[in-house]
């Protein structure tokens, strides 16, 4: 009993003082999101040099800062939607991005938006995933390029769910994409069964790597990102999707199977925005912190298998709790999906017309108040009081009771929500949490 309670104090000694590695994701919805990388303005600069100083080095970009024609929409008559200039970095904007690169940061691209629309018609899957790949390397990525700016890192973002029978990721060929007539580009309301879903990313991952390895002077690293409350896994179903009968780890086994003798390694199984677990929110469809260890503990095991007899990937975590608005920062009052907007000033949320471009509102000073010192503040307090669990705290405790070898390597804050209003001010909050870990 007495060597029980020891190995027990041990490990969680261990994992109190256990490390991980900080990443910084900017969000697109955010006030200041075209100025987020200018440093021109003295108080960004200062922070954007603390941020480093404190030794987070990795931006992880979302793609619709560099989308100027709207990628995951069905082209109309032959030609792709454009998106208004202002919702994306300029070649001004990209400059000052090259800046931030030239001071000592890398950038994480977000993959997989082109994994949509006009390619869910295809039928075989190899082209499938290589015509998805080269629309976004052409329409995406070569913007990083024309402006010398490398890529270290791409994290290939929830790619299965794009394509695979059950899911409803929104604007996937899973969720029946339409073109502009009407028709139906995807196989039916059921997508792509696992073994097409499977070779479709493997052909899309082996060609977008190609393509970016082919501009730059080394090969990027490579993250598979998977929305954990969005899968199945044996009796634990998916938050949303009730439809979606295939377990995370039989894709996996799948894609593994699909990869074998592959040219491109997995440097990092990266969990996507799985905060709803802690609380039992409606969005984790009712899941606990058991349903994440669980999870969490498959996917881990699954990916073992991922890389060959190669190293296997480690474990990212995005760390963000759910954002919110301050009643007074209201969608009339502010664009909340402004990176998001196509020409026709639809939100991507399909469901309800944003007001008219011209009809927005900035919201005044003692609104943003409200809402950094109310919302934001509160979801940065959840989203540091998560990741201090997940790297020293009971839920590291837990995931190391599951399977001893389970270890969170890298925390991402990477917010695409509606929180925090200002990237200056998230800035700020992560450095902070970086100097005090």
């Amino acid at each position: 009993m007495f060597r029980i309670f020891l190995a027990t104090l041990a490990l969680l000694l261990s994992v109190a003082i256990g490390s991980a590695d900080i990443s910084f994701g900017p969000t697109p919805r955010a006030l200041d999101n075209i100025a987020v990388f200018d440093t021109r303005d003295p108080l960004r600069k200062a922070e954007w040099d603390a941020l480093r100083k404190s030794g987070v080095r990795m931006i992880d970009l979302n793609p619709t800062f560099l989308m100027r024609v709207e990628l995951g929409r069905a082209a109309r008559n032959g030609a792709l939607l454009p998106r208004y200039h202002g919702t994306y970095l300029d070649d001004q904007g990209l400059q000052d991005l090259r800046a931030r690169v030239r001071d000592g940061f890398s950038i994480n691209y977000q993959a997989g938006i082109a994994l949509s629309a006009d390619r869910c018609g295809l039928s075989d899957p190899a082209v499938l995933g290589r015509e998805a790949a080269r629309a976004e390397y052409t329409h995406v990525i070569s913007y990083l390029h024309r402006a010398s700016i490398p890529v270290a890192e791409v994290s290939v973002d929830g790619p299965f769910l794009r394509l695979l029978q059950g899911s409803r990721k929104a604007f996937s060929c899973a969720d029946g994409t339409r073109n502009s007539d009407g028709t139906r580009l995807s196989d039916g309301e059921e997508g792509k069964n696992i073994t097409f879903t499977a070779q479709a990313i493997h052909a899309y991952i082996e060609e977008l790597v190609g393509q970016i390895a082919q501009h730059q002077s080394r090969p990027p690293e490579l993250a598979l990102t998977i929305n954990l409350p969005n899968w199945r896994e044996g009796a634990l179903r998916s938050a949303a999707w009730p439809a979606l009968h295939t377990s995370l780890s039989d894709m996996l086994a799948s894609f593994t199977a699909t990869r074998r003798g592959a040219g491109q390694r997995f440097a990092w199984i990266r969990l996507d925005y799985p905060a709803c677990y802690l609380d039992g929110t409606a969005s984790c469809g009712g899941g606990t912190a058991d349903t994440f260890v669980a999870k969490t503990t498959a996917l881990w095991q699954a990916s073992r298998a991922l890389n060959g007899t190669g190293r296997p990937p480690a474990l990212t975590v995005v760390a963000n709790d759910i954002g919110s608005r301050a009643r007074c920062m209201g969608p009339n009052r502010i664009p909340e999906f402004l990176a998001y907007r196509d020409y026709r000033d639809q939100s991507l949320t399909r469901y309800s017309a944003p007001p008219a471009r011209a009809g927005y509102v900035a919201p005044d000073p003692a609104c943003q108040m409200i809402q950094r010192d109310g919302p934001d503040q509160q979801f940065i307090n959840s989203s540091f009081s998560y990741a201090n669990s997940l790297t020293k705290g009971r839920l590291a405790a837990q995931l190391a009771h599951a399977d001893p070898t389970l270890k969170v390597s890298r925390i991402a804050f990477q917010s695409w929500g509606v929180s925090p209003m200002s990237n200056l001010w998230y800035i700020g909050q992560i450095r902070r949490y970086a100097n005090q870990q």
